[in-house]
This record gives structure tokens, C-alpha cells and sequence, in this order.
């Protein structure tokens, strides 16, 4: 495989010649436009085939594969440069009280385009008045609110609890719970698991503590009979098998649909579970597990680009450990060290 740098006038007559010259096998991997004292033209660099190659023999073949992923690295890591040193340029121009928000939000694992983004905005808003700190938080404040969903129990007399394994179901069930109990709501508790049959032990435990009256099941069948059964709001703690959560999810109409994300879950992990259930009519998510992460700034990151509203976090193992979303958190969360890592993690 060779790489070669081509010029030309305009794109199309560059793609023109390339595949009269070079053939359909040709990659384009990189193009850019170029200035000169003959004006404007064209860069274009390709991968094409040595005819000395075409035996298709394996170990070339990697050979060839390998050196294309080298190319394709050195522009992604010169083109990730130089964006860090225009981001670097442009923040040289913002008052130092807005760089300094800018390198917390790093320090504490934010993505540094989308921080970027953020304190832009607040820049745009403030104009002049950046320097002051208060007003700097406040219009920090506001442009979370716009960029971060939160969302509320609306009312539905369900509530199903769905997540991958480890992510925390029983006990968040428990938790919101606890948290309608409080707040006067008659709230019962269905566990489905056609597993795992001892978590009716800490279910009953549970229910001697708290007086909320709980229902196990193990079949579909049993799981849609009992929530028939009385009038009060149904919490569905549900399995872990992702398949069984997404056909009971479908079927469920009229019902509050959390899906639980871990604070160490990293984003192409929640995106891939909810890409499972992306026509489940999900309605937010949970963050669970605050405390045993170090940093959180990642939560952000894909709550702001996934766009799903978020109900809950919670942020350790006691029962009454779950908060309320709100943009307060977030900023908390943002600009702030972990008020809720465990102590162990501390240390």
C-alpha cells in the first residue's frame, strides 16, 4: 500500500482523475484546501494498492492494514492538536475567572469541547461582568438548565426499574420507594426475576421495616396479573437480562420507564443498553452509584448528548440514599469534588 499526496484545482476534478488514474480501490483518507500564490487548490491523500501486492497474501495484507490505521491515527491525533491549541487560543481571550471554571470542569473528567461550549455561552451572556464569580455561577447555572434534562414522576401508577446487571435495580427500587412513602403515596413493590428466587428474603426484609407489601414473580404471565391486583403506584424491580427487560418494557403501557446508569459506566456503555430499548418509550434515567467514582464530569457528557431527562441519582448503599435530580446537582457535580464517594475511596 502506498500513500500519495495529490494536488488539484477543485474536489471534483481530483475524484475524477483519481478513479481514472488509480481505479475504484483507491482510499481517500485525507483532503484539505490549500492557498498559494496560484490561488486556491486542493490536497488529497489516498491509499493505493502496489501491483507487487495484489497476491492477497494475509501477512501483506495486515501489513497494508497496519500502515493505513497509522495514517489514519497521525491525522486523528494532529487534527485533536490542533483543535486543543485553537480551544487553547480562544480561552487565552476569556477573563481569567471563566478559564479557571473551564479547568475544574476537566479536572473533574468533563469533556473539554463540550466544557468549551459551556463556558462560551456563559461568556456570551455575562460580557463584561465574567469576572464577578456570582454572576458567573449563576449564568453557569442557567446554561446547564437549558443543555441538562431533568425530569419528575409525572403521575403514572407504574414504575418500571430496568438496567444492566450490576447497575443497581433492588436497591434503587427500594429507594424510590422509601422516597413515595415519605411523600404519602401508597407504593407496593414487583420484583420479577426468574433467577435469582433469595431476593424474595431481602424483599421481606425489606417489607417488615418499611410496611410497603411486595409481589415476586417469575413468568411474564405472573408479572402483568399482579399488577392488577390494587390500587396503589407499582414499583417493577426487573431482571437483568436485557431481553426479558425490553419485551416487558414494550408491553407496558402508561408507565414511568427508568433506565439505570452507573456513575462508572462510560457512555458507549449506556448508549449501547438503551439502544436495546429505543422503542420502549423510555422516560429517563437514574445515575446510580455516586460514590464509587472519583470523578463525575463524565455524567454529563452523555446526559447532554443523549438528551434523556434524569429522575434520580443515587449516591450510596443506605436506603435513604437517593436525591432528586436537579441542576443543582449537576453544577455540584461539574465544579465540585465527589460529596458522596465512599470513604474507603477516599483514602
Amino acid at each position: 500500500m502506498k500513500i500519495r499526496r495529490l494536488q488539484f484545482d477543485s474536489i471534483k476534478e481530483g475524484m475524477k482523475k483519481i478513479k481514472e488514474e488509480y481505479g475504484p480501490d483507491a482510499i481517500i483518507i485525507d483532503m484539505k484546501e490549500r492557498r498559494g500564490s496560484s490561488g486556491k487548490g486542493f490536497e488529497m491523500v489516498i491509499a493505493i494498492e502496489e501491483d507487487s501486492l495484489k497476491d492477497g497474501h494475509s501477512g501483506e495484507l495486515m501489513r497494508k492494514i497496519d500502515e493505513i490505521a497509522g495514517v489514519v491515527k497521525s491525522l486523528s491525533d494532529r487534527l485533536t492538536s490542533m483543535e486543543t491549541e485553537t480551544v487553547g487560543h480562544r480561552l487565552d481571550g476569556f477573563p481569567s475567572g471563566l478559564r479557571d471554571l473551564h479547568k475544574i470542569m476537566i479536572s473533574n473528567g468533563f469533556d473539554g469541547r463540550l466544557a468549551y461550549s459551556i463556558i462560551s455561552d456563559v461568556f456570551k451572556e455575562t460580557g463584561g461582568f465574567a469576572n464577578d464569580v456570582r454572576k458567573a455561577d449563576f449564568f453557569l447555572k442557567r446554561t446547564l438548565s437549558r443543555k441538562i434534562p431533568v425530569g419528575h414522576l409525572n403521575g403514572h401508577n407504574r414504575i418500571l426499574i430496568l438496567g444492566p446487571s450490576g447497575s443497581g435495580k433492588t436497591s434503587t427500587a427500594k429507594k424510590i420507594a422509601r422516597y413515595l412513602v415519605e411523600r404519602e403515596e401508597p407504593v407496593s413493590i414487583v420484583a420479577f426475576d426468574p433467577v435469582r428466587k433469595d431476593r424474595y428474603n431481602e424483599y421481606m426484609t425489606f417489607s417488615e421495616s418499611t410496611g410497603v407489601p411486595f409481589y415476586f414473580t417469575s413468568t411474564e404471565e405472573d408479572l402483568f396479573f399482579v399488577m392488577e391486583r390494587d390500587t396503589r403506584k407499582k414499583i417493577i424491580d426487573m431482571t437483568g437480562r436485557t431481553d426479558l427487560q425490553a419485551r416487558v418494557a414494550r408491553r407496558l403501557k402508561d408507565t414511568e420507564k427508568l433506565i439505570l446508569a452507573p456513575a462508572w459506566a462510560r457512555e458507549s456503555k449506556i448508549r449501547e443498553y438503551c439502544d436495546q430499548l429505543n422503542d420502549a418509550d423510555i422516560s429517563g434515567l437514574v445515575i446510580t452509584k455516586l460514590d464509587e467514582e472519583n470523578r463525575l464530569g463524565h455524567i454529563c457528557d452523555y446526559v447532554m448528548d443523549m438528551a434523556k431527562p434524569v429522575f434520580f441519582f443515587t449516591t450510596g448503599t443506605d436506603i435513604r440514599d437517593l436525591v432528586v435530580a436537579d441542576h443543582e446537582i449537576f453544577y455540584t457535580i461539574l465544579l465540585r469534588e465527589n460529596l458522596w464517594r465512599s470513604e474507603e475511596r477516599k483514602q
